[in-house]
């Protein structure tokens, strides 16, 4: 269920509705309310984007709140239910079903999503990767919109950190330099290449790595682990 806001229609059947604008506008940039337990508010788009739709003081009123309302009821109603299926359903597949653990092992009762790193200074924690059944390898479902990780649908490896590459290698110069001098050495020796896990790792990053590494070795065989929401 949706909250539908009621606003006197416009004169122009074919006008869409400032309100209807205006949630597409949060539909885009804000799928995640923050910490505030109100959810969006207008200070909290103001510092880092401009409202660029001709709209009335009550029809931003009257959205902020259709937002929060419909984002609220799809957390308590879908989210939080699909939530406790998931970590009931791992532990019953690990417990119970496939006896990969025992009751009383040093393992937590799930996976953890978070791993501690130490670093040079301090420690901190890293995102574990993954894969998430029945999805569009093509979308990286880290950044997605679907929430995978809040929803507890990602079947985390725990020995696995993400890499923040970014969007393109001036991102994160570090990660890519890194990966590039790391596969272009190994391709001088090797043959063939076996990617685990490709499926948790950007398809344009993949597709740069290995055509780099083509560079050095143009018979390098590749095989992948790589799922996909197609039998194709």
């Amino acid at each position: 269920m949706e909250l539908v806001p009621t606003r006197k229609p416009s004169e122009n059947i074919f006008a869409k509705d400032p309100i209807e604008s205006i949630l597409d506008f949060f539909a885009e940039h804000c799928s995640t309310p923050n910490s505030n337990k109100n959810g969006v508010t207008v200070s909290d788009l103001n510092p880092w984007v401009t409202l660029d739709i001709n709209y009335l003081e009550s029809d931003l009123d009257i959205a902020i709140k259709t937002f929060n309302y419909n984002w609220k009821h799809k957390l308590q109603h879908e989210w939080i239910p699909e939530i406790i299926r998931n970590t009931m359903g791992e532990v019953r597949y690990h417990y119970m079903e496939a006896m990969t653990r025992n009751f009383g092992d040093i393992y937590p009762l799930v996976g953890t999503y978070f791993s501690p790193v130490q670093g040079p200074n301090h420690k901190f924690y890293a995102l574990n990767n993954g894969w998430v059944g029945n999805h569009d390898s093509r979308e990286l479902f880290v950044t997605s919109k679907e929430h995978y990780y809040l929803r507890r649908r990602v079947n985390v490896w725990g020995d696995l950190l993400r890499v923040r590459y970014g969007n393109k290698p001036s991102d994160s110069p570090a990660a890519w330099d890194h990966m590039l001098k790391y596969v272009q050495e190994m391709a001088k020796y090797f043959d063939g290449f076996r990617l685990d896990n490709l499926h948790g790792t950007p398809m344009y990053v993949a597709r740069y790595l290995i055509r780099e590494a083509r560079k050095v070795n143009p018979n390098l065989i590749i095989f992948a682990e790589l799922f996909t929401s197609s039998i194709e």
